[in-house]
Parts: structure tokens; sequence; C-alpha cells
């Protein structure tokens, strides 16, 4: 039978968007958790990340590539900065607005879009940088009585950091989207169900530490 993947995509980008409500209903009821806004904008913006960048076509690139690699940048910032918020941190926006604006200077500049290596290295740096710096700022926040839900969660943003580090060796080497060698659907499909798996244990673990933090109370 076929891989269908359209339907796959559709029904990831759902699940992902489904999870980002989630994230808003909570907070309806924690409004104090201003942490949990930052972390539905990761659920979206990483499903709009997921339906633009695998959509890629040459005739496309300007949208798949570069619009869909500047999302993936906003969906990692989100990452960090939800949990500075988590932290009591300000958000720092001119970090944001500093990689976006050098992406959009290296598509102007260069011919970054005709390439998938560009992308897949900013991606990786960025995936580094602020799923990594996520991490340590969710470690930092508190030091006793951290939640199994939190430990969680610190433990699953590192991982996904450390695939991004793992990556670059192999960034030649690799097919896209895991690399910048050109791929195929089954590789596509076990991108969106690495995400989707990233995803859904991010929200139960979100739910788990809440739980265990009303449960202390």
């Amino acid at each position: 039978m076929p891989l269908d993947f359209s339907a796959m995509l559709a029904l990831s980008c759902a699940v992902t968007a489904l999870q980002g409500a989630i994230m808003l209903v909570l907070w309806q009821s924690r409004r104090r958790a201003l942490w949990l806004p930052w972390r539905a904008a990761t659920f979206a913006l990483g499903g709009a990340f997921l339906f633009l960048f695998v959509i890629d076509d040459e005739s496309m690139r300007q949208i798949s590539i570069g619009l869909g690699t500047a999302t993936f940048i906003a969906a990692t910032f989100t990452v960090w900065s939800s949990s500075r918020v988590f932290a009591g941190k300000p958000v720092i926006w001119a970090a944001l607005i500093a990689a976006l604006g050098i992406w959009a200077g290296l598509g102007i500049l260069t011919d970054t879009l005709g390439s998938l290596l560009p992308a897949a290295l900013v991606q990786s740096l960025a995936g580094i940088a602020w799923i990594g710096g996520g991490a340590l700022e969710q470690f930092r926040a508190r030091r006793d009585g951290r939640t199994f839900g939190e430990w969680g969660v610190i433990v699953l943003y590192a991982a996904v950091a450390l695939f991004f580090a793992a990556r670059l060796p192999f960034i030649l080497l690799w097919p896209f989207p895991f690399g910048a060698q050109e791929g195929n659907a089954a590789w596509l499909a076990v991108f969106v169900v690495g995400l989707d798996v990233a995803a859904i244990l991010l929200t139960a673990l979100t739910v788990l530490g809440l739980r265990d933090e009303e449960v202390a109370a």
C-alpha cells in the first residue's frame, strides 16, 4: 500500500494545532503561567514549519525553504522564550530579530534558496542554540522541588538539541530533511513522525508537570 504522505501531513498539522489549543486551554485556568502561551506558539509555529518545509519544490523554494526556515527559527525561539518566562526572565526579542535578519540577508545576498545546505545548517544552529538553551533555562529555573514533568521537558529539549548537534557532521551525507541531500517521501515521513512524537511528549510532560504542582500545593 503506497504511503499517503498528504494525509499524514494533514493529520500531523491537525494534531499539532490541537496540542497548541490544549496549551491555551490550560492557560485559561492558570493565568499566572505566562509560559503556556509561548509553548502554544511553539506548536503553532512548529506545525507551520512542518507544512511549509515538506512541500519542497524547485518552483516554491522561497516559500518552502525561505519562509519555512524563518518559521523554524521562530519556533525554536519560542522554546527558549517559554523556558525563560518559566524562570521569570524577560523575552529577548532582539535575538529573534537578529536571527531572522541574518537569514533574510543570506537569502538576498547569496543563492541560499538554491540549495538545501544553508537551510539545514541554519536549522541545526537554531536547534542547538535555542532548544538547547531552553533545556538550560528550564534546568536553572528551579533547583529544588522540580517535578517529574519538568525533568521530562529538560531531557526532551536536551535530546532534540543533541539531535541537531549530531546532525551537523553528517549534513552533507544525510537526505532531506535530516541533511542537505535530496530526500524522498519515506524520509519525510520519518521526520514528520519524529516531530509528532516529540510534540506529544511535550504536551504530556507539560500536563504532568502542572498536575504535580497542583498536588504539591
